[in-house]
């Protein structure tokens, strides 16, 4: 039988986080090595040629790396497939200039979120918002209405769906 290599799917890649990913073989004769013949990882990703692991921390820029993932066992027996990684931003978040509310009317609100992976989920983490307002977790819509007048300092964070988080002050 000869020695199969497979890309697996490769998980999406996140600027300042952590990455791991393994490229299975078959029908292989111990050992195998593992290299990258065409393109290039993404910079900050390496592959360990005893385990197919491509690990790292993805440095960017954000997008699509194309490469060809090689492997050579004992038999000798070698193969190649032609797989990609792609590299996204880090998620962010911003205030973006929450207007004014008034005391008795209806308010609302997005907390901007970019980068990562989608779903975000918001949270406020210090601070608090102004009685009868409400943050929703799933859209970053602060909105309800005001019952008390003030000024209001507070932090919101925004989680990616790789558990990556920004805060902002507002």
């Amino acid at each position: 039988m000869a020695i199969d290599v497979t890309c697996d799917s490769p998980p999406v890649a996140e600027i300042g986080l952590p990455y791991s990913h393994f490229f299975p073989v078959t029908g292989d004769t111990p050992p195998v090595v593992w290299s990258i013949g065409v393109g290039a990882l993404p910079a900050g990703l390496t592959i360990n040629a005893g385990t197919g692991e491509v690990s790292g921390t993805p440095l960017g820029p954000a997008g699509v790396s194309p490469f060809t993932v090689h492997v050579a066992d004992a038999a000798p027996s070698t193969d190649d497939v032609e797989c990609s990684i792609e590299v996204v931003a880090a998620v962010g978040i911003t205030c973006d200039n929450p207007p004014e509310g008034t005391v008795g009317t209806a308010y609302s609100h997005f907390f901007p979120a970019t980068g990562g992976v989608e779903p975000y989920t918001f949270f406020l983490v210090a601070g608090a918002f102004p009685d009868g307002l409400t943050l929703d977790p799933a859209t970053g819509e602060l909105s309800g209405t005001p019952t008390v007048a003030g000024t209001f300092a507070f932090t919101v964070q925004v989680e990616d769906d790789l558990g990556a988080t920004s805060e902002i002050e507002c």
